[in-house]
């Protein structure tokens, strides 16, 4: 009988220690998984906690035009990114390389009469620098070459010739006007010396790029031989962010209120209307 009753002892001593191991599968020590942004130090096999989750290390640049408010650590997004002041302002822009787009513009020798101007932009290059054109290389940023191009061959531009359009550059996102009285530097290929040109600064996915450069190349223009088509030509450079798809090139018709408007010291951006033609230069 004694022994019978020792044996039922260990069965219940027995069964008391499974019953606490199965109640506390830690005895041994948690297993950590580290703190999240929005989650405490855990243990993964019994979900104890310890200390208080890390919250979000917002990156510094965001929200901005590429990106919504972003977490540094977990990539978590909160918003939307910015709206772009043309997208805002509902302001149409074009895309299409060697589109050609009719400009309407008053006539040289007879501002009564209207001429239209057959106008693309044409011949993309890229490169990170060209030493026979002396445009120099940064990290981090590449030059777009490309020419605008116009073709003026009706009636009365022959007879009367024509006055052509004025030309900005700007920031699809921000308008920021680049250069000189938002035209640019006049650029001068293997002479102009880039040391002394602007520079202006983009914002491109978080970072701030401020060796940003808008060169106008020499404008060019000729009859041919019958004296019945002008073709003239820009050659335009910009040195920007690799990749960079904000920069716009606006065509404003001469004779436009647009004209008298920036005369009046407004800003291109708020002057813009239908006539005008604004070119989105999209890396292809």
């Amino acid at each position: 009988m004694k022994r019978l009753i020792w044996i039922t002892i260990i069965s219940v001593s027995m069964i008391a220690t499974l019953t606490a191991c199965t109640k506390d599968p830690c005895n041994a020590g948690h297993t950590w998984v580290e703190a999240t942004c929005t989650e405490p130090k855990t243990c993964s096999v019994c979900g104890a906690t310890e200390g208080t989750a890390l919250g979000h290390d917002w990156l510094e640049n965001t929200p901005n035009y590429q990106q919504a408010k972003t977490c540094s650590r977990c990539n978590e997004t909160q918003g939307d990114p910015l709206e772009a002041e043309f997208a805002k302002k509902g302001l149409p822009v074009e895309t299409e390389w060697d589109k050609e787009f009719t400009i309407t513009t008053p006539c040289y020798n007879d501002e009564s009469k209207t001429t239209n101007g057959k106008y693309k932009f044409s011949n993309l290059r890229r490169a990170d620098s060209d030493d026979a054109l002396g445009l120099e290389a940064a990290q981090g940023y590449e030059w777009l070459i490309f020419d605008l191009i116009c073709r003026y061959d009706d009636e009365n531009v022959r007879k009367n010739g024509f006055t052509g359009v004025f030309n900005a550059g700007m920031d699809y996102y921000d308008t920021y006007n680049v250069g000189n009285s938002d035209l640019g530097t006049m650029f001068e290929p293997g002479k102009t010396d880039l040391e002394t040109v602007d520079r202006f600064t983009l914002n491109w996915n978080v970072k701030d790029y401020p060796e940003c450069i808008f060169l106008w190349g020499e404008y060019t223009d000729g009859w041919n031989a019958e004296g019945t088509v002008c073709i003239s030509q820009h050659t335009i450079y910009i040195r920007i962010p690799t990749g960079y798809d904000g920069m716009v090139v606006s065509m404003i018709p001469n004779g436009s209120d647009v004209l008298d408007k920036l005369d009046a010291g407004e800003m291109v951006i708020d002057s813009l209307d239908d006539e005008c033609v604004n070119f989105r230069v999209i890396p292809e």
